[in-house]
């Protein structure tokens, strides 16, 4: 095992950590060993992986210099003093949660999107990864800007509720509960009630009104598509889903087309898993929530516009957005530095 991979998950006792390793175990090409990591509150924690029970260590006992790459899940605080030391010690650190962002050599990566931006990786680096919304949205506006471009999109994200961790899958276990038996939904994590209800999200505004989350995934889906002046407007809500996003966008390309054309252009894309049946369009939970898949449907055509279509989206927020996004950079990581893979 001296010369195999190593890796290192923190915040190990979250539905990410989960997700993450139920993709490893079904990598067989990556060989190596895990170790998870938390704060002093999670240590000695069992987590289970495969037939084996991992227990979470404290990261600030760690020894980095033994850790090749290191994924920060993003539902724990980070401590910089541990993270100068990994970087320092020459881990590549992946940021899934954001909170790194600061500290990025490179911008967010997406692996399926801007996977060159992987090219200029060393050890030591820090990358960071977008969040579930924005990766979806990029990766199925990628293929439609390669090939026919694109004047002006509008995004309608549905977010599940996993998207806020495990907090957010009980706050709708418990209010569905309460609602069934006959009692008002309270609200804790949510603004409102989220159980059989759309919440818009993030009522949290800057100066100038503006949603500040969906400005985020704006600037983020932009950023990743290397086009800083694509007119793109974004609108997001919670859902009562516990896994799964769904997307509906609407999108005017450059050049004219037909929609055969475009259903062509999904056919062939071959991370994109594309629904022929127009009668029967997918869904979040029957078609995507647990698999590392992006499906995409109801292709349609505006009127009789050569220019203006639709699509809808769906995909596990986690599996697929987070983890599977995580796993894929960790397989291009291993190649690029010469880490043990077969």
């Amino acid at each position: 095992m001296d010369n195999s991979l190593k890796l290192a998950i923190f915040g190990a006792n979250g539905l990410v950590t989960e997700s993450l390793l139920g993709l490893i175990a079904d990598h067989q090409t990556l060989q190596g060993e895990i170790v998870l990591m938390g704060d002093e509150d999670n240590a000695g924690e069992p987590v289970e992986f495969g037939r084996q029970t991992l227990i979470i260590a404290e990261a600030a006992l760690c020894d980095f210099s033994e850790v090749d790459i290191l994924v920060s899940t993003g539902e724990a605080p980070c401590d910089s003093d541990w993270l100068a030391e990994a970087r320092d010690a020459g881990c590549v650190v992946l940021d899934i949660g954001g909170q790194l962002r600061a500290h990025s050599d490179l911008p967010l990566v997406a692996a399926e999107v801007n996977p060159g931006v992987l090219d200029g990786v060393t050890r030591g680096s820090f990358i960071s990864l977008p969040d579930a919304a924005t990766l979806q949205c990029a990766t199925l506006l990628k293929p439609l800007m390669d090939k026919v471009g694109l004047e002006r999109v509008s995004l309608f994200s549905c977010q599940a509720v996993s998207e806020l961790g495990q907090a957010g899958v009980e706050e709708i276990a418990r209010q569905s509960a309460q609602m069934l038996n006959g009692k008002p939904a309270r609200p804790l994590l949510f603004p409102k009630q989220v159980a059989f209800n759309l919440v818009p999200l993030a009522l949290e505004t800057d100066s100038r009104d503006t949603q500040v989350h969906e400005q985020a995934v704006t600037q983020h889906v932009c950023q990743l598509l290397d086009s800083p002046v694509l007119p793109l407007t974004v609108s997001c809500c919670w859902v009562p889903v516990f896994f799964g996003h769904t997307q509906a966008i609407h999108f005017s390309t450059s050049r004219e087309t037909d929609l055969e054309s475009l259903k062509r252009i999904y056919r062939q894309t071959p991370y994109v898993e594309f629904n022929e049946d127009a009668q029967n369009p997918p869904t979040a939970v029957t078609d995507a929530s647990g698999k590392n898949v992006l499906v995409v449907g109801n292709l349609i055509a505006r009127a009789e516009s050569k220019t203006d279509f639709s699509l809808l989206g769906v995909a596990d927020n986690l599996r697929y957005g987070i983890a599977g996004n995580a796993v894929k950079i960790i397989e291009v990581l291993v190649k690029r530095l010469f880490l043990s893979y077969s």
